[in-house]
């Protein structure tokens, strides 16, 4: 499914947007909160350890 472009938001919304990266704690924290198997893997990659398990992610 292609994904259409919205114009919700105003263009310096989406200036600031654009700005965002993954590291970026506000961001980080509302893409990972809740979700055990990415923070996992992003951990796992990071720390080159394939063995870690995520127990719980809270923001």
């Amino acid at each position: 499914m292609a994904r259409r472009k919205t114009t919700a938001y105003s263009p310096e919304t989406y200036k600031i947007i654009e700005g965002f990266r993954l590291f970026d704690d506000t961001f980080m924290s509302k893409v990972f909160d809740g979700r055990k198997p990415e923070t996992a893997l992003l951990l796992q990659i990071i720390l080159n350890d394939p063995g870690i398990k995520v127990i719980s992610v809270h923001a």
